[in-house]
């Protein structure tokens, strides 16, 4: 079983108590170990205040950028988002396009939209 797929049944609660913090434990591994969605779905975490409020949410756009980078598209709609709003990065509405064009080569439906925005 891989630490991704660990990961996924601590945030869901599938075979488990769910269980966040235990999620992104399994969600980093992943990451450190190259998969793209565990960097995605651990960003989000640290993004959303699932990981409590003294979580490094500076983290979450390098996070967003391996995880696009690796072709995730959920990953680069969020990091578009990130840089179309200045959200723990610089204000880029250009960066932001080209990331929402990316998501939107990869398949995401989101990101489409946000490039028809």
């Amino acid at each position: 079983m891989s630490c991704e797929s660990l990961g996924g049944f601590h945030a869901t609660g599938e075979f488990t108590t769910p269980n966040i913090p235990e999620s992104a434990k399994w969600h980093e591994k992943a990451c450190d170990l190259g998969r793209p969605a565990a960097c995605g779905f651990l960003a989000a975490f640290l993004l959303d205040g699932s990981l409590g409020h003294d979580a490094d949410v500076d983290r979450a756009p390098k996070l967003l950028e391996k995880a696009c980078d690796g072709g995730f598209p959920p990953a680069c709609k969020l990091l578009g988002d990130a840089y179309s709003n200045g959200a723990n990065v610089p204000q880029d509405r250009d960066r932001a396009s080209v990331l929402y064009r990316k998501a939107c080569s990869l398949g995401s439906k989101l990101g489409c939209e946000a490039v028809e925005n």
